[in-house]
């Protein structure tokens, strides 16, 4: 014998079963919530592209976080050479390299880890030797230099080409369809 049914429940029993067809009803009556499928037929994101192989990759890895240790070098010792220059080419040796690193590998590490052995030869140059002696001292330039390029860095990494799972849509006119 069927149960009654609540006339309250648009068609559907106590138990949240369509009462005519005797189905689990759809929707927020089961409790269940109800996602739709993906359209192509799986969940994992589509194949992403390496402009290089994974090999080459690696390499570069390496080649990029030495060219970190020697851009940080580098710029420690130019930041207080001229009133500004120094700092210009400071910064921008570490956007070029983020930057570059990017491109090159087309992944986030690429651009990760010429910052991050840049940032720790940066603090390594900033410590003070048993003598009392410096590469990179504490003065306006020196924190200038950090906050430049761990700024541009930043933006570089997060670039929305690098995420894996969006691709942007192609750029073409847009055209307003409100009239």
């Amino acid at each position: 014998m069927s149960r009654p049914q609540n006339p309250d429940n648009n068609g559907r029993d106590d138990d949240g079963k369509d009462a005519r067809k005797g189905q689990p009803a759809r929707g927020r009556a089961t409790g269940k919530p109800s996602v739709p499928a993906p359209r192509s037929g799986t969940s994992l994101p589509p194949g992403r592209r390496y402009p290089i192989g994974r090999g080459a990759r690696m390499v570069s890895y390496v080649g990029l976080a030495v060219l970190g240790v020697v851009i940080g070098l580098a710029g420690a010792l130019i930041v207080d050479l001229w009133s500004g220059g120094g700092l210009v080419l400071g910064a921008a040796g570490v956007l070029a390299l983020t930057y570059g690193g990017s491109v090159l590998t087309g992944t986030k590490t690429g651009a990760a880890l010429p910052t991050l052995t840049w940032l720790v030869t940066l603090l390594l140059a900033s410590l003070t030797t048993p003598v009392g002696s410096q590469l990179l001292d504490g003065s306006a330039t020196g924190v200038a230099l950090l906050f430049l390029g761990l700024l541009g860095s930043v933006l570089c990494i997060a670039r929305p080409s690098l995420s894996p799972l969006t691709s942007l849509p192609p750029a073409g006119p847009r055209h307003d369809r409100s009239q």
